[in-house]
């Protein structure tokens, strides 16, 4: 019998009331779409209607006493275009931990501690981080968590990944990463790295670092770097963004520039993106806005451009 996400979803809404027994349940989520004009590379120019990123999470906790408890997530991602993909139950960042005075320790899917895109603007679409190497260290795969416990600004993870695919004749490419942040009053640091076992030999990595500063109230600027490094390649993806946020009143501005070199690893190839976005708050969970990006890979004849204008509620 075929199990569809809407039955899940009214048979998750109905134990709420069994679950709340035993703990604090949160129901949280947004729900995002719109008018999607895309270019593609040698392509037509396509007018879409398409989701923005529209998520359902349910999360909890429960006193276990002696300042432990224990919590779970369970996100899934939404379409409320129609379109197939992600849209279904827990197909997001979902796991199960116990938290207290040592730190946090999660079991699930989507808990990798790379960190990436550590600050990227705000943007609903266009959220677009950096150019990384193909590493699969627990966004794809289950994988452990271990979360050290905050010390004044400083706060550091690290995550292991099995690779469930170990032959006769192949090694498991297993994956793990650390990540370690640091918070001032008006700016902050991140370091990352993350690396992925090679079936034969060699692994994949990548080393990121980012900052960023909030020099003046309701303006934030960010920049972040990426090293990539692929087994069997002298070559390396050298990756550098900038992000900005601006708000006055209820309207944000932002924008963002991204050059890589040695794109997906290839000598010579060079990949250059920016973009610019606006929105404007209609209340503190709905949200109009537009953004613009535009990218363009030396070794193709042409950029591609995407136009998004939408609408975004919070719940």
């Amino acid at each position: 019998m075929k199990k569809t996400y809407l039955s899940a979803v009214i048979m998750g809404l109905a134990s709420v009331g069994a679950l709340a027994d035993s703990g604090n349940v949160t129901i949280s989520g947004k729900v995002e779409g719109g008018l999607h004009i895309e270019h593609a590379v040698g392509g037509v120019t396509q007018n879409k209607i398409d989701d923005a990123g529209s998520e359902l999470n349910f999360s909890g906790s429960e006193d276990l006493g002696n300042g432990m408890k224990a919590i779970w997530q369970v996100n899934s991602d939404l379409r409320i275009d129609g379109s197939s993909g992600a849209g279904t139950l827990a197909s997001g960042d979902t796991f199960v931990g116990l938290a207290g005075n040592f730190g946090a320790l999660k079991i699930g899917k989507g808990i990798n501690a790379f960190g990436d895109g550590y600050f990227k603007g705000g943007w609903y679409v266009y959220d677009r981080g950096l150019d990384y190497d193909s590493v699969s260290s627990g966004s794809n795969k289950g994988a452990v968590k271990y979360e050290f416990p905050a010390m004044g600004g400083f706060t550091a993870a690290l995550s292991w990944a099995a690779g469930e695919d170990k032959t006769t004749t192949a090694r498991a490419t297993d994956a793990w990463a650390m990540s370690a942040n640091y918070a001032g009053s008006n700016w902050g640091v991140h370091f990352g790295y993350n690396a992925q076992k090679n079936a034969s030999s060699g692994r994949n990595s990548n080393t990121n670092l980012a900052a960023k500063i909030t020099p003046v109230d309701n303006f934030t600027i960010g920049a972040e770097y990426n090293l990539g490094r692929l087994a069997g390649s002298s070559v390396k993806q050298k990756s550098f963004g900038l992000y900005a946020d601006y708000q006055t009143g209820r309207l944000h501005f932002r924008g963002l520039v991204i050059r890589t070199k040695n794109h997906s690893n290839v000598d010579g190839k060079n990949n250059r993106v920016w973009g610019l976005g606006m929105s404007y708050d209609l209340s503190k969970r709905t949200a109009f806005f537009a953004e613009y990006k535009r990218e363009k890979i030396n070794t193709n004849s042409e950029a591609s451009r995407d136009l998004f204008i939408g609408l975004s509620h919070s719940f």
